[in-house]
């Protein structure tokens, strides 16, 4: 499961991103911050995970972007770690706010 927390104390910013693990008993364990490639010192949240689970959308007001939120992408290495954070781009970011990313199945 990947999910946003906010205001944690090991948040950088107000909302970071997270990983959890179902236990067999249900509860969710191994709960890990993404850490600073992902998350940054500003709003990181709504999460999208494409099905092969090699990249992950979410939505950012960090500093930097097109506009007050944009949609970040970041890709899993061969290794199964997650690189940095990159900007969708301006044909995705409007100067406006973009939240909540969902990627389809299908594409």
């Amino acid at each position: 499961l990947i999910f946003s927390r906010c205001n944690a104390a090991d948040t950088r910013g107000n909302c970071d991103l997270y990983t959890a693990t179902l236990a067999p008993d249900s509860s969710w364990v191994d709960i890990k911050n993404l850490g600073d490639n992902i998350n940054s010192n500003g709003w990181d949240s709504h999460p999208s995970l494409t099905h092969s689970g090699d990249t992950l959308y979410f939505a950012s007001n960090r500093i930097g972007g097109f506009g007050l939120t944009d949609i970040y992408y970041v890709v899993k290495d061969k290794k199964g770690a997650w690189g940095k954070a990159l900007n969708a781009g301006p044909l995705i970011n409007t100067l406006q706010n973009e939240v909540s990313p969902f990627f389809h199945h299908q594409y």
